[in-house]
């Protein structure tokens, strides 16, 4: 672990209070989406947000969807969930990508393919584990943010291009000159804003789902797959979807079913 990393993840501010209020609900089988909505509604850069979201043309919606209601009738709260916490994200941390040549479009970008990549390819296989499993593909890889300062700040940019460019694994390139990857320091942010366990847990052995336990090894394997999806410019490219289907067949996951979604998303993308 580094422990510069870890310092910075502590100083990061607590999640707002109307967010915590809203993970509450999520949890509360006394409350209903319309509680959720409504503590939403106050906020109206996090409606708005959320509704550019739903209305990423990698969704497929022909017809734009204009209200709360709407977005969490179609989309389910896991990616509501995915959109909020998204929103806060953005306030909490300086944006500075260059380490991994991405902008900030870019993340964006990868963050809504993997959310669309693992709504369509898990919501009717386990419906039940999208509240966790929508936001950890969107989120998942706001620990890059941190890895990205800690590469400039010590001079290991080129380093990292190096090993990346050699072959190597990113995260096995993050743990060489970091000391820890992108899962690792994500899981570690949301354990600082008190996050579910097994979410967390999804994150961190996302890296290597043979090494979590039996219940959440397959949850973290379709975490895997789709981040392996897509590309730094969140694109589904012929690389990026041998990457994905070999992580489905290692793990015995739906592979037509993927190999579907991934064509379907690829027929829609922007290139960068």
């Amino acid at each position: 672990m580094n422990h510069a990393i870890l310092e910075r993840i502590e100083a990061i501010p607590p999640l707002p209070q109307n967010v915590e209020a809203m993970e509450q609900i999520i949890h509360d089988p006394t409350k209903s989406f319309a509680d959720y909505q409504k503590i939403i509604e106050k906020d109206p850069v996090m409606t708005a947000d959320i509704l550019r979201n739903v209305n990423a043309p990698i969704y497929g919606f022909r017809r734009e969807i204009t209200s709360l209601q709407q977005a969490i009738a179609l989309f389910g709260m896991g990616t509501v969930r995915s959109f909020v916490v998204g929103s806060i994200v953005k306030k909490s941390f300086p944006f500075d990508m260059r380490a991994y040549g991405m902008s900030e479009r870019d993340f964006e970008q990868v963050a809504l393919s993997c959310s669309a990549v693992m709504l369509q390819w898990v919501r009717k296989r386990h419906p039940s584990k999208l509240l966790l499993l929508e936001p950890a593909a969107f989120l998942v890889n706001i620990g890059k943010i941190l890895l990205s300062q800690e590469l400039q700040r010590g001079h290991r940019q080129e380093a990292f291009e190096a090993l990346l460019g050699s072959g190597v694994e990113e995260h096995e390139a993050e743990r060489e000159l970091c000391g820890m990857t992108t899962a690792q320091v994500s899981a570690e942010i949301f354990d600082h804003w008190g996050f579910e366990t097994d979410f967390i847990r999804i994150i961190r052995y996302s890296d290597a789902p043979h090494t979590a336990d039996h219940d959440i090894k397959v949850l973290s394997a379709l975490l895997k797959a789709v981040r392996q999806s897509v590309d730094y410019h969140g694109n589904v490219t012929d690389m990026s979807t041998i990457k994905a289907l070999y992580v489905a067949k290692t793990f015995d996951l739906d592979q037509e079913l993927l190999q579907s979604v991934l064509n379907d998303i690829a027929s829609v993308q922007t290139p960068v």
